[in-house]
């Protein structure tokens, strides 16, 4: 089982308050193979549907689309390959577009979640997407780059690239959609003809960088707001400075127009929020009463009400005419973005955790948990019914497997969790944190047992030994660290690695410590002397992974230089080399039979092999970015996988492996011999539109035939497949297909139906649900 996972190193602020990822499991357009998803991923951006009805939430895992009256999910648009970082409705709401750091702009059916257009940008992470006003047109911008594409949103042809010889933050459009204005690093704004495609003009005065601009109602004037400070307008026609608002005392962090043009408001790190008049520049009026920076604000359709964010975890609403604070939302973190829906009727807050409030009363309508920062490892408990995860928080969570409901959450780490474990009794829980230390936690209660501190660095990975009686730790400080657990004290310090110290994994017999690192090298130690007994020498990128057979004669090792590779831990010897991939290999796992080995890499796929003839079996292909850990459940059935997209997916191995289900050759397990029992899987994909896959194996050769009922029992197709031969139908090419139809060929509506297996001494039903 894995024992940790290590990050690239991505330099953020700490939150306080870690991502929930309660509430999280989910099956919603799961990849194939999938049964189950822990956690939605990090958050990046919100948008309302036109008509109210809709949230659409951009994440580490795709496109989340909520209904605003139960806040319940609808659909998950998948098809990006990495963050969704920018997302906008069409005006008349039928087309969603979303901007990721895969390097594309994709145009979505808002209905459906069909992909309509794909459209491929020079650069990198589309950090922003805006459609005009009318619908035709869409600006993409990618941050940090020297240039803005328009793209025609009816055929995806790409229009105009604007281009200017400075790095443009971020872009805004005129309200009758001719003009569009980017701010640069330079301190400059500039601005362009969206038909045309030629710039009119260069918005020069600032003296620092720009963080934003907008256009007021009328297209009249382009407001720019700067870490300098100040406020500047101009004229949209001219490109002349017409005045410069000054007051804040601090960055300037957001500005918006009043609907009516009559205000234009501004947020600032000062933790102010301040009203003008941007037809005179006089200031109106001074908002106070955040605690910290105030970074995101909206304004309400009838220009009444302003809603403000803070790093102070509040959401406040100020009265317009009455110049006075109305209310203050609790949010309890560091609120990123608040939007207000088109009917003026909703506000919409993040901090990594979505809530939806009511906008008059200010009463809390619904909380849409199971946003998740990368996961770094999660690990099963004893029973296969509970999964530790460590992720980039303070916290660690235990989950209940069946429900993604808490069980419980450990709290005490100062710095991000990177590792988690299990004892062998399952009563004890470790856990290693960048805040340099090792925590032991008691399984049931959640107590904190012990604090461990020695390292003066990261701490990178934990892990038990056999018996239960000594912890294994190691991470930046190119240490490996022995801990007695019965006396709560160090037994020694292992020095040997020339850099950070990724991952340990004791043999099953205790008596050897694998060890890899980021010097390329993988060491093994004996656990008594404490002697170094080989250095292997084989990789020559990163070792991200180690991870022994469950008899211990082989030992496996993950590496950057895209290959797991397996060595004869007695002699030193690198026996086979495993090299089925395309990317950089992260985690490495073996099935507690040892017939399985799975390997995760940075573009997200898991690959499976026979340990027995090293050939490859399957790949799943599912998390968007790397996968940071594997963990297989004891009883073989189930592959945990963690990602960087903040998930983890619960994989049905048994679909692809027939040793989960053999009898056994010479008392070892195999991938092939005779199926001992006859079983119906879980369709594939499910949810699905139009079309699944339902596996099954037959222990002999029997009469086969499946009956599909829709929720009221009515026959929607029969298949009376005859005589079978004992065996596994897994895949798709032996796997009974159905194509969504009835027997008149017409398609099924979105609904649950229920198909019934039956052989000559079996039968069993499932559920399954099409989604359009």
């Amino acid at each position: 089982m894995k024992t940790t996972i290590s990050a690239i190193l991505i330099l953020l602020t700490l939150i306080s308050i870690p991502y929930a990822i309660a509430e999280t499991r989910t099956q919603i357009n799961l990849p194939e193979g999938a049964e189950a998803r822990l956690g939605k991923g990090e958050t990046n951006a919100l948008a309302f549907s036109p008509d109210n009805t809709q949230l659409a939430i951009a994440t580490s895992t795709g496109i989340w689309i909520y209904g605003t009256d139960t806040a319940e999910p609808l659909n998950l648009f998948r098809g990006h390959t990495h963050f969704v970082e920018s997302i906008a409705f069409s005006p008349d709401g039928t087309t969603i577009a979303t901007g990721s750091q895969d390097k594309t702009v994709r145009l979505w059916d808002a209905a459906t979640g069909e992909i309509l257009h794909t459209l491929t940008v020079i650069y990198g992470r589309v950090s922003d997407v805006l459609f005009t006003p009318d619908g035709n047109t869409l600006a993409s911008l990618v941050y940090g780059k020297d240039s803005i594409d328009l793209w025609d949103t009816a055929t995806g042809k790409h229009l105009h690239r604007l281009r200017y010889n400075g790095r443009i933050g971020s872009i805004a459009i005129s309200s009758d959609g001719t003009k569009i204005a980017g701010t640069s690093w330079d301190y400059t704004a500039q601005v362009w003809d969206i038909n045309t495609g030629k710039h009119l003009h260069n918005l020069i005065g600032h003296k620092d960088i720009l963080g934003g601009s907008a256009f007021s109602p009328d297209g009249d004037i382009i407001a720019t707001k700067s870490v300098d400070r100040t406020i500047r307008l101009w004229d949209a026609d001219t490109g002349e400075h017409i005045r410069t608002l000054r007051g804040h005392t601090q960055r300037v962090s957001q500005i918006a127009f009043s609907p009516d043009g009559n205000y234009l408001v501004s947020t600032s790190d000062d933790t102010t929020v301040r009203l003008w008049d941007p037809d005179t520049g006089e200031h109106l009026h001074t908002f106070e009463g955040h605690a910290d920076f105030t970074r995101t604000l909206a304004i309400s359709p009838d220009n009444k009400t302003i809603v403000s964010g803070g790093k102070d975890g509040t959401v406040r609403i100020w009265d317009i005419e009455a110049r006075e604070h109305r209310q203050t939302l609790t949010h309890g973190n560091n609120v990123i973005q608040v939007i207000i829906s088109p009917n003026g009727e909703m506000i919409a807050s993040e901090c990594g955790s979505v809530r939806l409030w009511d906008a008059e009363t200010g009463e809390l309508r619904h909380s849409i948990g199971g946003n998740t920062y990368r996961v770094y490892e999660a690990a099963f408990g004893p029973d296969d019914k509970t999964l530790a995860i460590a992720n980039w928080s303070t916290r660690l969570y235990l989950l209940d497997i069946g429900t993604g409901e808490y069980i419980n959450t450990l709290t005490g780490h100062e710095s991000w969790n990177t590792s988690v474990a299990y004892s062998p009794d399952g009563k004890t829980i470790a856990s290693g944190s960048w805040d340099n230390s090792v925590r032991l936690w008691d399984a049931e209660t959640g107590d904190q047992l012990k604090i461990f501190k020695g390292h003066f660095d990261d701490v990178y990975t934990v892990a038990f030994s056999p018996d239960g009686k000594t912890l294994a730790s190691a991470g930046n400080d190119r240490s490996i660290r022995l801990w007695d657990l019965e006396k709560g004290e160090q037994i020694d310090a292992l020095r040997g690695h020339s850099n950070h110290v990724k991952n340990v994994a004791f043999s099953p017999d205790g008596k050897t410590l694998a060890s890899g690192g980021n010097d390329y090298l993988v060491m093994l130690w004996n656990t008594t002397t404490r002697e170094r007994t080989h250095i292997l020498r084989a990789h020559n990128l990163v070792v991200t992974e180690v991870a022994f057979s469950p008899d211990g004669k082989t030992l496996a090792s993950a590496s950057t230089d895209k290959t797991i590779r397996l060595w004869n831990p007695d002699t030193g010897q690198n026996t086979h080399t495993l090299t089925e991939n395309a990317n950089y290999v992260y985690s490495v796992a073996y099935s507690h039979d040892g017939s399985i080995i799975a390997g995760g890499t940075t573009d997200g796929t898991i690959s499976l092999w026979d340990a027995a003839t090293k050939e490859h079996l399957h790949t799943f292909e599912g998390h968007i970015e790397t996968v940071q850990s594997l963990a297989f459940s004891r009883d073989g059935k189930t592959l945990a996988s963690g990602g960087s997209d903040g998930s983890v997916l619960l994989w049905n191995t048994a679909q692809y492996t027939q040793a989960l289900a053999v009898e056994p050759t010479n008392k070892q397990f195999t991938t092939w011999g005779k199926v001992k029992t006859t079983t119906v899987y879980q369709n594939y994909p499910n949810p699905f539109n139009p079309e699944t896959w339902i596996p099954y194996q037959l222990a002999t050769a029997s009469d086969v035939s499946l009956t599909i009922y829709d929720v009221h029992g009515v026959v929607v197709r029969e298949y009376e497949l005859g005589q079978q031969p004992a065996g596994v139908y897994r895949d798709r090419g032996r796997a009974l297909y159905w194509d969504g139809r009835n027997t008149l060929g017409e398609r099924g509506a979105s609904g649950i139906f229920f198909y019934k297996f039956t052989t000559s001494d079996y039968t069993a039903s499932r559920k399954m649900l099409i989604l359009k």
